[in-house]
């Protein structure tokens, strides 16, 4: 009888065994108010509410970079990925690791808005964040610079980006919002330092006589720092099926 129960189990340890589907136990998706609190999502693994993430102001565009890791510019698809925005409130199985996360994500997007998509390798023009010849201007951040007043103002004649505590890639993510096209930090410096920058926009219209210069200058006179631009294949995500509205909850 030993022996045979051994055989069983070793039968059943030899055949794989189903994976159990990565997905959230439920999850409420409803229109996000016009105005409400920042974007981004609360609780989760690792937080004081570890069943439970609670996000405000998802678009699309959020969910599948979060779901996909992929940045914005990576992700081809309709002009209106950024325009819905979303309350989602998820229920998590419970000893959902972070690492979990994105996985549910996709699921999500598959079930609800009819998701689908292909990776696909594109010639693409992008940027490097360099060190200018005369090397770097950054100020370092102070040790109580913990993000207040952080933001990016666009006015009609330039715009203004004041972070009191950023490393470089953060910066480069930031541009790459900015110019709509991938910028990836080559500086190769490592700490966090105080960024203030003032730029005018391409379509600038001078207001005070004075006008903000264009940003490649901007960032080589104040931050001494430059743009490289580059062309290389990327991988790029590309949507074949995605619905504006998600199904019911």
């Amino acid at each position: 009888m030993r022996i045979l129960i051994y055989l069983v189990l070793f039968a059943w340890a030899a055949f794989p065994q189903p994976q159990v589907r990565l997905e959230f136990e439920v999850a409420s998706v409803k229109p996000s108010p016009a105005r409400g609190s920042g974007i981004g999502c609360k609780g989760g693994p690792e937080s004081d509410d570890p069943g439970r993430l609670t996000c405000q102001q998802m678009s699309p565009s959020l969910l599948i970079r979060i779901a996909y890791g992929v940045k914005f510019v990576q992700v081809v698809g309709p002009d209106w990925l950024a325009a819905p925005r979303f309350e989602i409130i998820a229920v998590l199985p419970k000893g959902t690791s972070k690492e979990q996360i994105p996985v549910m994500w996709q699921n999500l997007l598959i079930e609800r808005f009819g998701f689908r998509a292909h990776h696909e390798s594109r010639e693409t023009t992008h940027f490097e964040l360099v060190v200018a010849k005369n090397g770097p201007k950054l100020k370092p951040a102070a040790q109580d610079g913990a993000g207040r007043g952080a933001g990016v103002a666009i006015f009609q004649d330039r715009i203004t980006m004041r972070f009191p505590r950023m490393t470089t890639e953060g910066l480069a993510s930031s541009l790459e919002m900015r110019l709509q096209k991938p910028v990836t930090d080559a500086t190769g410096l490592t700490g966090e330092y105080e960024i203030q920058l003032e730029w005018a926009p391409d379509t600038a219209v001078t207001t005070d006589g004075e006008s903000a210069p264009a940003l490649p200058k901007a960032l080589q006179d104040q931050l001494g720092l430059r743009l490289e631009m580059k062309k290389d294949p990327m991988d790029m995500l590309v949507i074949d099926q995605i619905n504006r509205t998600p199904t019911d909850n």
